[in-house]
């Protein structure tokens, strides 16, 4: 029997909730629904799902109207974030300037997060729900300030570790296909035997060409303290931001997270 990907989806507005719970349960989701933080919380907990949509502007508890102040939302994903860090999470709101808000955990890299505008194609639910459940980021094309999240996250960092991501960015554009696929693994969290398994190579190969990606992303050359495949990860989170699927074909340009207010 095929086990479904659970999805929970948080919406304090019933009807935009079921309206989401249809659509995924027609693309072969099994969705949860809930209203509140404390629910939602409560759901997570007891029925472990593999992803959630969480509304940003959300009650603390039943029965209680949400106002457009209200942060339960983004405290959701934290709180998921921290506790079940696999879990992918798609934010979901009406105001682009929130996303902002995302910036200091993507700067701890933390992965598996999308931010959507209500009003999106359905489609681009879909795929982003795929892509957080893989540790991907994703930044909705219409959010007006893609770049400005970026610089937000590089400020974030201790200046050293800026430098080595933004050196790092600099050459991303210069890994191989092969090469920026092992990145995302390692990324992902995976480890060498795990990667050598997915992509049918052997341990010795993940091993070389691991070495291969720290050389061409200046990585190599990081201090301990910094802890070198930190800053890969962080550079591969910052990659989606800037440039979603077309980072490979990407050369970062720092004034491209270097925007004025």
């Amino acid at each position: 029997m095929i086990s479904l990907v659970r999805v929970l989806v948080v919406e304090d507005d019933a009807f935009n909730r079921e309206g989401i719970r249809q659509y995924l349960s027609l693309h072969g989701f099994e969705v949860l629904g809930a209203g509140d933080r404390r629910s939602a919380w409560e759901l997570i907990q007891t029925q472990q799902p593999q992803a959630a949509v969480v509304d940003l502007v959300i009650p603390e508890h039943p029965g209680v109207r949400a106002r457009q102040t209200d942060t339960h939302g983004m405290s959701l994903v934290q709180q998921i974030k921290a506790s079940y860090p696999g879990v992918g999470v798609v934010v979901f709101s009406a105001f682009d300037d929130r996303a902002l808000e995302l910036a200091r955990l993507i700067g701890q890299g933390v992965g598996g997060i999308a931010y959507l505008l209500k009003g999106c194609l359905p489609e681009a639910m879909l795929n982003a729900l795929r892509a957080v459940m893989k540790g991907r980021v994703v930044v909705d094309p219409d959010l007006s300030q893609p770049n400005r999240l970026a610089r937000l996250i590089l400020d974030q960092m201790d200046p050293l570790e800026r430098e080595f991501v933004e050196v790092a960015l600099q050459h991303l554009h210069t890994l191989s296909k092969r090469q920026l696929q092992i990145a995302r693994h390692i990324q992902h969290g995976f480890t060498t035997q795990a990667i050598a398994e997915v992509a049918s190579l052997t341990k010795h190969t993940v091993e070389n060409v691991s070495h291969e990606i720290y050389q061409k992303l200046h990585l190599n050359h990081a201090p301990a303290k910094l802890r070198p495949l930190v800053l890969l990860v962080k550079v591969m989170l910052l990659s989606d931001v800037l440039y979603g699927d077309r980072a490979e074909l990407q050369a970062y340009d720092p004034s491209d997270a270097d925007l004025a207010d």
